[in-house]
């Protein structure tokens, strides 16, 4: 999530806006933990495993698991940003002068 902010930040100072600043995540000691009803459809990495052997099988089907894993790799803000991947709508076409 770190990451994201960072990407978040660095986007926002390019792409000013009159709006607030993104704020950064702040990790507690001890997290708030809240008991609710999981969401459904998400790939299996995105569950604890922990938690998941705890369910019976119908409850596991329920969940509507993918059974794959997603990728969550982030790639590095200054490669991107060498790579020209800034997401700043930068110019295609041919050189200039070209019809």
């Amino acid at each position: 999530m770190r990451d994201l902010d960072f990407w978040n930040k660095q986007d926002f100072e390019k792409h000013r806006t009159s709006s607030s600043a993104p704020r950064w995540r702040v990790a507690l000691e001890e997290p708030r933990v809240v008991n609710s009803a999981a969401p459904v459809g998400l790939w299996r990495n995105c569950y604890d495993p922990g938690w998941l052997k705890k369910l019976d099988a119908p409850r596991r089907r329920l969940l509507k698991i993918i059974n794959e894993d997603f990728d969550f790799t982030m790639p590095d803000y200054k490669d991107s940003i060498i790579k020209g991947e800034d997401g700043g709508g930068g110019e295609e076409g041919g050189e200039e002068g070209e019809t």
